[in-house]
């Protein structure tokens, strides 16, 4: 078996961790305590930010909590804070995206695509083959993870890899990508995209009366990006666990 790395999990691994790391840095330092701190308290769900905290530590923090209760409850802050932090890690999903088929494209050359098509002119912008070779591999894998899609399709043929088969976890997934486009491209504010591709349960609290309006989105940005990192998570684990580099995963 070759012992070839995915560098596209590492990389993800250490951004998740640095995000993390600033999420939390971001709340203490805006006077943000947030329930992650509450639930380590009372024993239930610890957050991967403070899962090495002692109950010292936590109880020190709730402290300062109610000394400063008129600075510490305001969730605008705290949505602002996690609103940007999920931005920041799901565009690292994103780059994990194409990142995870350049990986794939190295090791396996004859996968990529025989049609692919260059132009003499960008040839001529690189001064050797290597350039060549690593622009085409970039662009194609650039190309073939352009959505949620078209990145699936490609990972289960020729590479046979599908970590996503529970309709649940794509729902989900795809959740987080409508919740990312609005966030950055729509103000915050529903459009008629998302009534159409969110799930209803989540719809249904942004209709009043039939009427359609650009409301503000209402979601819990503490969850959403909670929730994307138990799944990036969970993909790093099966991608180098289950899936090897080795030929018989291509079919």
């Amino acid at each position: 078996m070759n012992d070839h790395k995915y560098l596209s999990t590492t990389n993800l691994k250490n951004s998740i961790e640095e995000i993390s790391k600033l999420r939390f840095k971001l709340l203490l330092q805006n006077g943000v305590v947030t329930k992650i701190f509450e639930e380590s308290f009372k024993g239930l769900s610890i957050d991967e930010e403070i899962k090495n905290c002692s109950k010292e530590d936590i109880a020190t923090i709730l402290d300062f909590k109610n000394k400063y209760k008129s600075n510490l409850d305001d969730q605008n802050t705290e949505q602002e804070i996690n609103s940007m932090c999920f931005i920041r890690l799901y565009s690292s999903f994103e780059a994990f995206m194409s990142n995870l088929l350049i990986d794939l494209y190295y090791m396996f050359p004859e996968s990529i695509p025989d049609n692919r098509k260059i132009s003499v002119e960008s040839i001529l912008l690189w001064n050797n083959t290597k350039s060549v070779k690593e622009y085409v591999i970039d662009s194609v894998a650039i190309d073939n993870s352009y959505t949620l899609e078209i990145w699936k399709k490609t990972l289960k043929t020729p590479f046979g890899i599908e970590f996503m088969r529970a309709p649940k976890n794509i729902e989900r997934l795809e959740f987080f990508d409508l919740v990312r486009n609005l966030t950055l491209h729509s103000d915050g504010r529903v459009n008629s995209k998302f009534l159409t591709k969110a799930p209803k349960s989540i719809t249904k609290k942004h209709l009043k009366d039939g009427v359609f309006e650009r409301v503000e989105l209402s979601v819990d940005y503490y969850e959403c990006f909670n929730g994307l990192q138990i799944m990036l998570e969970s993909m790093i684990d099966t991608i180098e666990n289950k899936y090897k580099f080795t030929k018989k995963n291509l079919k």
